[in-house]
């Protein structure tokens, strides 16, 4: 199981940092508001509905951007909303 599916069965702080260290790949590839620039493409809407379900593992404390090292992948998610 990947830490995004490991937290839905309990707060575990090694799967929150396992999940935040998996979403560093795409900050760093994220180059522009979207991955294809200034308007969403295909890329975005083909992880929008993983990335959409991030806000279910608030009740196990998983928080995007909580740690400050994902701005880009917080500013996205907001604009892809």
């Amino acid at each position: 199981r990947t830490p995004f599916y490991q937290l839905f069965w309990g707060k575990d702080q090694k799967h929150i940092d396992e999940l935040n260290q998996a979403l560093a790949a795409y900050e760093e590839e994220l180059h522009g508001t979207f991955f294809g620039g200034a308007k969403p493409v295909m890329v975005d809407y083909m992880i929008w509905p993983w990335f959409e379900l991030l806000p279910a593992l608030k009740n196990v404390g998983f928080v995007l951007n909580a740690d400050g090292k994902l701005p880009k992948l917080a500013a996205w998610f907001q604009a892809m909303l």
